[in-house]
């Protein structure tokens, strides 16, 4: 995914509460484990504050962190029923900010990466979930995941899922207080996302480390997958 500006985050997602840094660099590559901007509610009543957490949960139970990068996902299906998601339904609902994000198209035997964003321009707010672990020897460690959904009928040429982009009108009932049961986060998480562009990219981003602009630069020759007008 890509984050491009934490001061748009702010803006955009309503941000009052603490701000991480707004003067970091554009990130235009983050992958699994790495830290990504989330916004999140610490309490009820509590400003919405902009925070960096690990991608890929570490629920507060497990033993190690190894098994992180296995649960950068949260399927929408099972969020009430797996131990590692059921509890933080609850209290622990958080965003995260992206101005898009990546998918790999199979063709044979190569994979080919698509730019994914709001057809309006606009962020996106996927819904998480995060969670608060201790290491053995006392170190703190803040790790999310996403919660993903069965892809759209747009996406679906591309991937079979997709994040759960939430509307600008179920932010405040994903951040809010209120406990969510798994049926109330499967209707707000499964509602219509707004309608996504995607864009044809370079192998260049299919390699964690790579970083800038060239991640996102349209591959000449493919262009557009889907028109860029949000009913096209």
């Amino acid at each position: 995914m890509t984050q491009l500006d934490a001061q748009r985050i702010v803006r955009e997602l309503r941000v009052t509460g603490r701000v991480f840094d707004l003067g970091a660099p554009p990130r235009y590559n983050v992958a699994p484990t790495g830290l990504v901007a989330v916004v999140r509610v610490r309490a009820p009543g509590a400003p919405r504050d902009l925070e960096q957490l690990r991608w890929g949960l570490v629920p507060s139970f497990a033993r190690d962190a190894r098994d992180a990068a296995r649960l950068i996902n949260a399927r929408v299906e099972t969020l009430d029923t797996k131990p590692s998601f059921r509890n933080l339904l609850a209290s622990k609902r958080c965003l995260v900010a992206a101005d898009g994000f990546y998918e790999w198209q199979k063709r044979g035997t190569v994979k080919q990466p698509f730019y994914l964003t709001r057809g309006d321009g606009r962020l996106l707010a996927m819904a998480g979930l995060g969670d608060t672990w201790m290491s053995p020897d006392g170190e703190i460690v803040e790790t999310v995941t996403i919660v993903t959904k069965p892809a759209d009928e747009r996406v679906a040429a591309i991937h079979d899922r997709m994040p759960g982009i939430l509307d600008e009108s179920r932010h405040a009932e994903w951040l809010g207080p209120a406990p969510l049961g798994g049926e109330a986060a499967r209707a707000l998480v499964l509602a219509p996302s707004p309608p996504l562009v995607a864009t044809a990219v370079s192998s260049y981003v299919s390699r964690a480390a790579n970083e800038g602009p060239e991640c996102v630069r349209p591959v000449p020759d493919l262009g557009t997958l889907f028109d860029r007008r949000p009913g096209g």
